[in-house]
């Protein structure tokens, strides 16, 4: 018997056939094999999934996502414009035209060639970095992708010995940056000088 764990998002991104609150597992003998909707036969187990199994993406209907992460890479606007728009943010197309390459620096995740995560570094490269437009593709979501491009972003800023990171998120985003170390004012900070 194999295991696939499967978040809220990626049960969502099999239309829906699962209305579940947070992350849970799948049990299946074959699940590179499932075809959507889901076959009646199919064994759900509801039980929490592990902050191990939460962390990992399932094979979905036979897409493989092998993840990889860059700095700065080569980006077309376009690319970012789509990802924006995945999260219900307008594109900016002719914005990103103009800043991309034009920052301290940026973080990618890509899945084959698909961008799927990205976010923005902002800074005077002595006192303070800003973090700004962080986004994960909607069917990525809850996969670590996030939090994984925050830390590549707090190790670069670290090494480069500047003092403090801060960003500005929703109201619901507070526990996500909490979790990243960042102390909870009218935005986030992490001072590199205290750590």
């Amino acid at each position: 018997m194999q295991y696939a764990a499967m978040t809220k998002d990626e049960c969502n991104a099999v239309d829906g056939h699962f209305p579940i609150a947070t992350a849970w597992r799948i049990i299946t003998p074959s699940p590179q094999v499932l075809s959507y909707p889901l076959p009646a036969t199919l064994s759900v187990v509801y039980i929490p999934a592990t902050p191990k199994e939460t962390g990992k993406l399932a094979q979905l209907g036979g897409k493989n996502m092998k993840l990889r992460y860059e700095y700065s890479p080569h980006l077309k606007a376009q690319q970012v414009a789509s990802l924006r728009e995945s999260v219900d943010w307008d594109g900016r197309v002719e914005k990103y035209e103009k800043k991309l390459g034009n920052t301290y620096f940026c973080v990618a995740c890509f899945s084959d060639e698909e961008l799927v995560g990205y976010v923005d570094v902002v800074s005077d490269g002595v006192d303070d970095a800003y973090v700004r437009d962080l986004i994960v593709h909607p069917d990525y979501q809850r996969g670590g992708i996030g939090s994984k491009m925050l830390d590549m972003i707090k190790k670069r800023v670290r090494s480069d010995g500047i003092k403090m990171v801060n960003v500005i998120f929703e109201p619901n985003l507070k526990e996500f940056y909490r979790k990243a170390n960042f102390v909870i004012k009218s935005g986030g900070l992490i001072d590199n000088e205290a750590l």
